[in-house]
């Protein structure tokens, strides 16, 4: 069974949204699934969080709107490191 927290994107304690990963080719892309927009300090600990998670995993990982309400356009397709991919 799953927990009801699997998933969950918490930041400064609070919920903001959910995750979920796949694989596409040689990376992994994280799906976002925000319930609020986020401003440039959630921005880049979300950014520090993707790349620790590609450390863990040991592959590029790229974060990305994937479901729920759209996030700041600056925040769409970056890689880990805030690097843009598109």
């Amino acid at each position: 069974m799953g927990s009801i927290l699997a998933h969950t994107v918490l930041l400064d304690g609070q919920v903001w949204g959910g995750w979920k990963r796949r694989r596409a080719g040689r990376e992994v892309v994280v799906e976002l699934g925000p319930l609020d927009v986020l401003d440039a300090a959630a921005e880049a600990a979300l950014e520090r969080a993707a790349e620790a998670f590609g450390r863990f995993l040991e592959m590029p990982v790229r974060l990305s709107p994937g479901f729920g309400p759209a996030l700041p356009a600056r925040a769409r397709s970056r890689g880990a490191g805030g690097r843009r991919t598109d």
